[in-house]
């Protein structure tokens, strides 16, 4: 009987039009490794570099791992079948010794798919040279198609987990480095296929867990030292952790759901980890993850989030505080100071002027008439807001970053080209560049992965063809996009605070100065700020804060827009109080009812749980 991994391995080798009837047998003794189980099998194909085919059924990938160490050659490709999955591994010795080897885990026929579609596009056929250059470029592609293992939908500050975490557990006494190298020398316990393994795998975390009583995938109930800790994990041996498998719902909602009992949820399905939790803005799209198969070295980022985030002695309460609630406060506080500063940089900078200038191809030598520039402050206040929903979204991974259609025309890859576009002023490449990214996203584009968003801030309108030049979008771009510390991160950047900033400029108005004018701050102005007739600047005292000259437009506050659409935001706390009520009133009235109706549906299977 073909076993699913071996007929995904068949059809691997026939996408890469290589016969498996090309295989020969050979020895192990390519490699230094000796402790090789009687029960393997090795075959090679007859190629310009080795390639290894080893028949390893029930292996662990650290043996393949220490196999792999143990080869001599410079460059080699070799595919272990494993049993339930398989192990692909490449190295080359293309850019200098010490270049470590990719450890590329297959489980699912899409898998094996990818992998031989990366593949299948080199030569390793040939004579000995084009095959090492097909194998070292084929090696990058694989790895820069891979990602890092780490998955941030906004859970966390990406700026506090590279700039601030080591330092933090430091404080309170804790050496991350050192616990990440101690996993490393325990990786397999962290990677499992069976659920009976997966207390192994959390004791090896540190906890204590107890298998809690309930429907669906596996609960367990933690504990450090003594002390329940308020957190749980839900183990799902799947593939998938976001869709449903036979009559189990999927996992990530069960995982969700125990955010009712517990602060944090971790979910595995025994290679993947990921944490939710309930303090999250949005509990069920805000995660961690890791997936820690391929880890082949200490030195692995992804050791050191699975001491600081995944392990018992983060969840343990010192001071009043655990360290996993320190680490979420630390991107709290991140998304509060880049609220602050994209305000101040919209309000009292020129990131908005700079945008109304743009749509409306400013003139200085040109009288705006007041409905101009309440339709081009109209039309900013849109493109500001397309540009926010790319950022927001290139930053979550909602938009495929990944995909090199794509990537061609984001925003990321805009942002290492703003210098140079700075430096043609009078060019449009910058907003032709925008405009093909907008029309990308309106209309979805299949070469790039991306759906079709049809909605209204990305329908075609007039501003698409106007000729915006470079000296008025890429000063905003560059607003939007550099801090002083380097990019600015949007990960942590919610609805709350992109809707705060609509709000609030919709108090403005656009003016265009008739004469010079000064600028002062004045605390008892609802915006802070006087702005006067330069010519009597001199009977002031005070120091201005900035000039505006004559023909230049200016924000002043006192637009009626945001008192005639109604804008006005509703604090997040008080959203939340407001629907708990009112959802448990109508969940309460409406579930005795809702369950006999659901039990005309609901299987015949007594171990189902129809209501809870």
């Amino acid at each position: 009987m073909v076993v699913p991994g071996q007929s995904h391995i068949q059809r691997f080798f026939e996408k890469l039009k290589m016969d498996e009837h090309d295989l020969t047998p050979c020895s192990f003794a390519f490699t230094k490794f000796k402790s090789i189980p009687g029960e393997w099998r090795c075959s090679t194909f007859d190629l310009a570099i080795p390639f290894w085919h080893i028949f390893a059924p029930g292996a662990r990938s650290s043996d393949l791992r220490k196999l792999s160490a143990g080869i001599q050659v410079e460059n080699f490709m070799l595919l272990a079948d494993l049993g339930d999955s398989s192990l692909l591994v490449i190295r080359t010795y293309g850019k200098g010794k010490g270049e470590k080897p990719l450890f590329k885990s297959l489980r699912k026929i899409e898998d094996y798919d990818e992998m031989a579609g990366v593949l299948r596009k080199f030569d390793f056929k040939s004579d000995d040279l084009i095959a090492h250059a097909s194998l070292q470029a084929a090696k990058e592609l694989l790895e820069r198609s891979s990602g890092t293992g780490i998955i941030n939908k906004g859970l966390f500050s990406n700026y506090f987990l590279k700039e601030r975490l080591a330092k933090s557990m430091s404080e309170r006494g804790r050496s991350i480095a050192r616990e990440a190298q101690g996993f490393f020398s325990r990786i397999e316990e962290f990677i499992f296929s069976n659920p009976d393994q997966a207390e192994k795998g959390l004791a090896g975390l540190g906890f204590k867990s107890v298998l809690r009583n309930g429907s669906g995938y596996p609960e367990f109930g933690l504990h450090y030292a003594g002390e329940e800790l308020d957190v749980c994990c839900v183990i799902a041996p799947v593939d998938s952790l976001d869709f449903r498998t036979g009559s189990l719902a999927a996992p990530s909602y069960q995982a969700v759901a125990k955010l009712r009992d517990f602060n944090w949820v971790i979910l595995s399905n025994g290679n993947l980890w990921r944490i939710y939790c309930r303090r999250s803005a949005s509990e069920s799209t805000s995660y961690f993850e890791l997936n820690l198969e391929g880890i082949s070295e200490a030195s692995d980022l992804r050791l050191v989030y699975l001491a600081a985030i995944f392990s018992a002695p983060s969840f343990v309460k010192r001071g009043g505080a655990s360290d996993i609630d320190l680490i979420y406060e630390g991107g709290v506080i991140h998304a509060k100071g880049l609220e602050e500063d994209l305000k101040s940089k919209v309000f009292d900078d020129q990131l908005f002027l700079n945008l109304t200038r743009s749509v409306i191809v400013f003139d200085m030598k040109k009288r705006y008439h007041e409905d101009e520039l309440e339709q081009g402050k109209r039309k900013a206040l849109k493109l500001l807001y397309r540009l926010l929903f790319v950022l927001y979204a290139e930053a979550r991974g909602l938009l495929p970053l990944n995909n090199e259609n794509y990537r061609a025309v984001s925003l990321e890859n805009m942002r290492a080209r703003l210098d140079a576009l700075e430096k043609v002023p009078e060019g449009a490449e910058a907003w032709s560049s925008l405009c093909s990214l907008f029309e990308m996203i309106h209309r979805g584009s299949p070469s790039a992965q991306m759906p079709e968003y049809d909605g209204e801030l990305f329908a075609a309108e007039e501003m698409d063809s106007l000729p915006i030049k470079n000296m008025h979008i890429v000063p905003a771009l560059k607003d939007l996009m550099i801090s002083a510390a380097g990019g600015i991160d949007y990960l942590n950047l919610g609805v709350r605070q992109l809707g705060s900033i609509y709000e609030a400029l919709l108090e403005y108005s656009i003016k265009q100065a008739d004469r010079d004018l000064m600028v002062y701050r004045d605390s008892s102005n609802k915006n802070g700020v006087m702005i006067m007739d330069a010519a009597f600047a001199s009977d002031l005292q005070a120091k201005p804060r900035s000039f505006i000259s004559a023909v230049e437009i200016y924000l002043t506050a006192g637009g009626l827009a945001r008192k005639g659409s109604g804008s006005y935001y509703t604090p997040d706390e008080i959203v939340r109080f407001l629907v708990k009520k009112g959802w448990s009133l109508t969940s309460c009235a409406g579930k005795p009812s809702f369950a006999v109706q659901w039990k005309s549906f609901a299987p015949a299977n007594p171990g189902t749980v129809i209501w809870r």
